[in-house]
């Protein structure tokens, strides 16, 4: 019989064993075996290198273990039997490809965004072509300390098509800023590719009572694949749903916003920031990261008459009040012994200066209001008002 080799490899290894049976019922006995290689020079292994001699081991042994082959490669092997009679004979020939797992083309951090509570979320574009498994692993540091090491924070597994999105639920988005990277991992556990880095938004801002301005303030937003286009920025009111309120550009990192015309609200105005990539996404619409929320609160600005004239001129005790919560409205009217003679719930709804629609007297009554601001802050008021009786 003749010589029959089989060769194989452990994945990702350098390493091939062939082993073989035989020969049988040839003349004279079998000394040593040799055994050979040689590299495939085109990747459809149609045109190959010299013949290489790898090894040469006594009779009796059955295997070898060729270390060092080139990855990426292909080698085809045979056994050569080495007679006492000085014949020799071959065996087959055996391919092995030692391909190894290759890179995606790209990798891209499409945006690192904040989430609505707490958290960040990062969503990733890499090369949809390609067709081997590998490992995309979320790694971050904290932002104001670039010289921190990057740590590990999650991983998965994905080929070309497949959609990579990481959700960082132990990030503190609101107090904090996050710097990213994706690193890549083929099925060899060796890193083979790295992505941007990506640092969120971090939005902070002060409100000025006396000037009817929130200030706003953040950090630019780094690196989408393309640049920072602009920044809109985001406000709502009385909790509802975020509206635009401006566009900036790159290069602005502060914006004043002057509340002054939106009186009739609580108080609590919520911002956040939206950075554009001037590169569109994959799909051709706007890629975009998003900041943190973050909410000012401007205390309510009560104004109250200290006098009213039943049957003339203000003949209604009624505060005039901007940026509060008036569901939480309450007043009360006192009179010169401690007694509750007018009480209401709504703001709109005054003391005439009578009480069971006789006109008290003329003189000082107390008062107290109490109302809550945008942010749950209970204000009280308390005060005089002089009642006077137009005859």
């Amino acid at each position: 019989t003749t010589i029959w080799i089989d060769a194989s490899r452990q994945p990702c290894s350098d390493v091939a064993l062939i082993d073989w049976a035989g020969p049988y019922g040839l003349d004279g006995d079998v000394e040593t075996f040799s055994i050979h290689a040689q590299q495939a020079l085109d990747e459809t292994a149609t045109t190959w290198g010299p013949a290489e001699l790898l090894g040469t081991v006594p009779a009796g042994t059955y295997e070898f273990e060729h270390e060092g082959a080139q990855l990426g490669t292909v080698y085809r092997y045979w056994v050569e039997a080495h007679h006492s009679t000085g014949a020799s004979s071959l065996s087959n020939t055996e391919t092995l490809n030692f391909l190894y797992p290759g890179a995606p083309a790209y990798t891209n951090i499409l945006r690192a965004s904040a989430l609505d509570s707490a958290g960040v979320q990062v969503v990733v574009d890499f090369d949809e072509t390609m067709t081997e498994q590998h490992n995309f692993i979320l790694e971050r540091k904290r932002a104001d300390d670039p010289d921190s090491p990057f740590l590990r924070i999650d991983a998965m597994t994905a080929v070309g098509g497949v959609n990579v999105s990481f959700n960082d639920l132990g990030a503190h988005s609101q107090v904090m800023s996050y710097t990213y990277r994706v690193r890549v991992e083929n099925l060899c556990n060796d890193s083979v590719d790295v992505s941007n880095e990506a640092t969120t938004m971090l939005l902070d801002g002060t409100a000025d009572e006396e000037q009817l301005v929130n200030t706003l303030f953040w950090n630019p937003y780094a690196e989408f694949p393309g640049s920072v286009s602009a920044y809109r920025i985001y406000r709502s009111e009385n909790g509802g749903v975020p509206q635009p309120l401006v566009t900036v550009p790159a290069s602005v990192t502060a914006y004043e916003d002057e509340v002054d015309q939106t009186t009739s609200t609580s108080g609590e105005f919520c911002y956040l920031i939206e950075a554009l990539d001037s590169a569109p996404g994959p799909n051709g619409g706007v890629n975009y990261a998003l900041s943190n929320t973050t909410c000012l609160s401007l205390p309510p600005v009560i104004w109250v008459p200290n006098a009213i004239t039943v049957g003339g001129f203000n003949p209604v005790f009624k505060p005039v009040i901007s940026f509060a919560d008036l569901s939480t409205f309450r007043m009360e009217v006192y009179s010169r012994w401690g007694d509750v003679i007018f009480a209401t719930d709504d703001a709109d709804w005054g003391w005439d200066g009578t009480v069971d629609g006789a006109i008290v007297q003329e003189g000082a009554y107390g008062y107290t209001l109490w109302v809550q601001d945008g942010s749950g802050k209970q204000t009280m008021r308390s005060g005089l008002v002089n009642v006077l009786v137009d005859n």
